[in-house]
């Protein structure tokens, strides 16, 4: 009895380190929707997720870079693509992104994290 007691006890402080763990992931991932007219130098350094039609794709060996506009434009990057990602995108393909704000020759651009096709 006093074993379930302490089995308990450590099933319940494992759950709750886990919720924990899964809510500061979950922090650290969410990006905040913005047009990207609404991207400033101060944005530099945060998460933004953005929408936009893909223009001038670029595919390099280690990375893609493109523009996206949405009434304004602005430069993305991703580094590192899989195999699938050069095949996936394609010009005028409308895109959802989620990726920090950096600053590259004096000019803003998005490192993306996540992609989506629409």
């Amino acid at each position: 009895m006093l074993r379930e007691h302490w089995l308990t006890r450590i099933a319940l402080g494992c759950a709750i380190f886990g919720l924990i763990i899964l809510a500061f992931y979950y922090e650290k991932s969410e990006c905040e929707w913005k047009t990207i007219n609404g991207i400033s130098k101060d944005s530099a350094g945060s998460k933004v997720s953005i929408f936009g039609r893909i223009r001038e794709i670029k595919q390099y060996e280690n990375s893609i870079s493109f523009q996206v506009y949405d009434g304004n434009t602005i430069n993305a990057v991703i580094f590192n693509p899989a195999k699938e990602d050069f095949i996936q995108i394609q010009d005028n393909d409308l895109l959802n992104i989620c990726g920090s704000v950096s600053k590259y020759k004096g000019k803003l651009e998005i490192i993306v994290e996540s992609f989506k096709v629409v």
